[in-house]
């Protein structure tokens, strides 16, 4: 699992199409800090990945073995929880 909104935005914009969209709002969001100054829009935005988070979990655990969407989505979300280990690892 992704465990921080950074390393989704760095990795999915390496990735992305809409890498230029992405990375203008990495910046807004981060720069204008907007935690301080909208911290209910910030608590918003995490439990909304949190839910979206447990969501795909679910959808995996029940339909990979029959559905190659979400086989292929269970594999994505593997792959980054490897690639976030491997970073722990390597900055401790």
């Amino acid at each position: 699992m992704v465990k921080s909104f950074s390393e989704c935005i760095v990795l999915y914009s390496d990735y992305s199409p809409s890498r230029k969209f992405i990375l203008e709002y990495y910046r807004e969001f981060y720069a204008t800090d907007i935690c301080s100054k909208e911290p209910d829009a910030c608590e918003w935005i995490g439990n909304q990945l949190k839910k979206n988070h447990e969501y795909i979990k679910r959808m995996v655990k029940q339909h990979a073995k029959t559905d190659s969407y979400w086989h292929l989505v269970g594999l994505f979300y593997k792959q980054m929880e490897g690639m976030t280990k491997g970073t722990y690892i390597g900055v401790s």
